[in-house]
């Protein structure tokens, strides 16, 4: 019965570790701001509010479509994430 537990617990606990990888954790974030900073820093991207798009996903990785603007509204939905950094503010749209 014991090795019955064991398998229950072990199986549950791979579940609930599957359930919280799904969701992204601040330092995704961070780390796409990071990419974009010096893109901002030597002027390829103007405007105050920074939108990244997210047109593609998988296990791993992202790819996003980056442009800054002078308005927070640029599409009809709302961003998941807004993050203020260094003075600009980077809008995240996600598709999952």
């Amino acid at each position: 019965m014991t090795y019955m537990i064991k398998f229950i617990l072990i199986c549950l606990s791979c579940v609930l570790l599957g359930c919280t990888l799904t969701h992204r954790p601040n330092d995704f974030y961070q780390k796409a701001i990071d990419y974009v900073i010096p893109l901002v820093d030597s002027g390829y991207i103007i405007g105050d509010y920074i939108h990244l798009y997210e047109l593609a996903m998988n296990d791993s990785n992202s790819v996003y479509e980056i442009s800054g603007m002078d308005s927070p509204f640029s599409r009809p939905e709302y961003p998941s994430k807004i993050i203020k950094e260094k003075g600009k503010y980077f809008m995240f749209y996600g598709i999952g």
